[in-house]
């Protein structure tokens, strides 16, 4: 694998003023006229609906827009755009300055720090791209279901809501969110034993990243270098900055790319390349795309936790 490349993202949010205000949308004369659709074109409508929202494929996450441009070299399915402070500047500047995606295509990950004088100001944040057509979000943080749902988005549960388990996976359910990142810690066999074979393909299951073993609400300070370490079974890691965290990757990505074919066997239809908080060249990003398509091992990587897994029941029962 090519050297790990780190991309140095902004604080998240920026000052926005909280004066102004989203007129509700009107939706009358829709209403108007689903009511003289029959139910046989209401059925097709709700199945081609839910295939467009959620497809099956691959998923690509990035924490730019330059990785966006990238990635364009092997068109993924669905892109998923993590929300910081560069982002968010070219996302609301959408309709001046087209992106390389349409909204369509696009999902934003919201972090999950969210401190509580944060809250207003990503509301409106989050309400300004509604307003340019962008409806479908990542939620990381339990704060983001009450600012989002009710709103005819689609939202997906992202990975740090962590659905180990049937309960959290219900009650995500009974706040309307039915679509699901897992979690890098997780299991095979915790995913299928969370999830029926008629859920599955309502999961998206990341097969490629480099994960954030540690994340540090704190800028490393300038005289801290020491920034590259090893543990005691000789895997390295790196500790980086940008101006609002500090989080601490591994040298070897996680991944496997090599199960794909089997998980498609037992139903999963959806897979993710991470590239959060790194930069891919161009030529690397269609090596790991090609790996995917043919199920293919990819070699200097690792496999985490995805054997045994970060959640075991049995742990939490005793």
């Amino acid at each position: 694998m090519p050297a790990l490349k780190l991309f140095p993202e902004g604080d998240e949010f920026e000052n926005k003023s909280t004066d102004e205000k989203i007129p509700p949308t009107k939706n009358n004369a829709a209403k108007r006229s689903s009511e003289k659709t029959s139910v046989r074109d209401k059925k097709r409508l709700l199945t081609k609906t839910n295939f467009d929202l959620f497809p099956d494929g691959i998923f690509v996450q990035v924490s730019s827009i330059t990785s966006l441009r990238t990635i364009l070299a092997d068109r993924p399915t669905k892109v998923i755009i993590n929300l910081n402070e560069d982002t968010q500047r070219d996302l609301l500047n959408a309709k001046n300055n087209p992106l390389p995606f349409s909204a369509r295509d696009i999902f934003i990950s919201l972090d999950p720090f969210l401190p509580e004088g944060k809250s207003d100001e990503l509301e409106i944040i989050l309400f300004d791209l509604i307003e340019l057509g962008f409806k479908q979000f990542i939620l990381n943080n339990p704060a983001h279901i009450s600012m989002l749902k009710n709103k005819g988005l689609n939202l997906i549960c992202g990975p740090y809501l962590y659905i180990f388990n049937r309960w959290a996976v219900r009650w995500l359910q009974n706040n309307e969110i039915t679509r699901f990142i897992s979690p890098i810690e997780n299991s095979q066999d915790n995913l299928e034993a969370v999830f029926d074979p008629g859920m599955r393909k309502q999961i998206l299951i990341p097969v490629f990243a480099y994960p954030a073993l540690f994340r540090m609400r704190f800028k490393l300070p300038e005289s801290y270098d020491f920034l590259y370490f090893s543990d005691k079974q000789g895997d390295s890691f790196r500790a980086f900055s940008t101006p609002s965290a500090s989080f601490v990757l591994p040298e070897k990505p996680f991944c496997i790319t090599d199960r794909i074919s089997a998980l498609e066997k037992k139903g999963f239809s959806k897979f993710l390349l991470d590239f959060s908080h790194t930069e891919v060249a161009r030529s690397d990003y269609r090596f790991i795309v090609n790996a995917c398509k043919k199920s293919a091992y990819i070699e200097g990587t690792a496999r985490f936790n995805w054997k045994e897994g970060f959640y075991n029941p049995n742990l939490v029962k005793g």
